[in-house]
C-alpha cells in the first residue's frame, strides 16, 4: 500500500479515459467511456464549461480576470469582427494554439485566467471546452455566440 502523503495526478487521455497515477507509477485506473455521439460530446462540453451571460463576461473581462477566446475560423472573424480584446484561436487549430511546444502557441492564453469561449452560436465553444480542460485549463466558461455579445452591447473590433 502506498503512503497517503504521495501526490496523485489526474491524467486525461485523448480517448477520454481517465487514469489516476502517482509519482511511482500507475496505482488505479478508472475507465470512462469515450463520447460516441455529438450529444455526448456536447454534454461533456457543457460540463467542462458552464454557460456565462454577456453581462457576467463583461464584468470579468473589465476586471482583467478573464480572457475571451474566439474559436471561429479566421474568415468568420474577418467578416464580423470579434469581441474587443479577444484572442482568436480557431477550433480547427486550438490544440496548436494552446501547446507551448507548438510554433502556433499563443502565450496570451494563460492558465491562471478564466477562459471565456465563444463562436458563432456557442456549439464550437462547447466542444472546445473539453479540449481546454484536457490541456490543463481549470476555469473555462461558455459565453455562447458572437450575436449574443453584440445584442448585449458588448464592444467589438474589426
Amino acid at each position: 500500500m502506498r503512503k497517503a502523503s504521495q501526490r496523485w495526478i489526474l491524467v486525461v487521455a485523448v480517448t477520454a479515459n481517465i487514469a489516476l497515477t502517482s509519482h511511482a507509477g500507475i496505482a488505479a485506473t478508472t475507465a470512462v467511456p469515450a463520447p460516441e455521439t455529438l450529444d455526448q460530446l456536447m454534454a461533456a462540453g457543457r460540463s467542462a464549461a458552464p454557460a456565462i451571460t454577456p453581462q457576467e463576461a463583461m464584468k470579468l473581462l473589465a476586471s482583467g480576470a478573464a480572457i475571451a477566446v474566439d474559436v471561429r475560423e479566421a474568415s468568420e472573424v474577418a467578416e464580423t469582427g470579434k469581441f474587443a480584446g479577444a484572442v482568436v484561436a480557431s477550433r480547427s487549430h486550438l490544440e496548436f494554439t494552446l501547446d507551448p511546444e507548438s510554433p502556433r502557441y499563443n502565450p496570451a492564453l494563460r492558465k491562471d485566467k478564466i477562459i471565456l469561449l465563444y463562436c458563432a452560436s456557442g456549439k464550437r465553444a462547447t466542444l472546445a471546452a473539453t479540449t481546454l480542460k484536457a490541456m490543463g485549463y481549470t476555469d473555462v466558461r461558455n459565453l455562447g455566440g458572437f450575436k449574443d455579445w453584440v445584442a448585449a452591447g458588448g464592444p467589438i473590433e474589426k
